[in-house]
């Protein structure tokens, strides 16, 4: 059973168990340069059960491994993000009002607010 599944024509991809293994046929597009868009590329493979466990656990582990990797990449960015948003409020904190006094003080029309007051001045 093992030899007639391995020598079939058939190529659609499949998994065949045999006995203690696993026959796995995969096919795609041959994308070799000079190939007839047509060609297909067949492969076929041969894997006992706990060769297969194995590889998918070690998949398991390394799928873990990178969401653990990508959730501290976006603590990091996040952390930066709002390090950034800090300075941003502290230059606002000193630079709004400045910019409200300079826009007070250059107006040169009569009526500004507190003229009257002898400490104007000293603004």
């Amino acid at each position: 059973m093992a030899a007639d599944a391995l020598l079939t024509e058939e190529t659609r991809p499949r998994a065949t168990a045999i006995v203690d293994g696993l026959l796995l046929a995969l096919r795609g597009i041959n994308l070799n340069p000079g190939a007839e868009p047509d060609d297909m590329v067949s492969v076929r493979l041969w894997g006992d059960n706990d060769r297969l466990i194995r590889h998918i656990e070690d998949l398991d582990a390394v799928r873990e491994r990178a969401a653990v990797t990508q959730e501290e990449l976006l603590s990091r960015l996040s952390e930066q993000m709002n390090i950034r948003m800090y300075v941003l409020s502290m230059v606002a904190t000193i630079f709004l009002p400045l910019g409200f006094l300079t826009g007070l003080l250059g107006i040169n029309v009569g009526g500004i607010p507190g003229r009257s007051c002898c400490f104007y001045c000293l603004l």
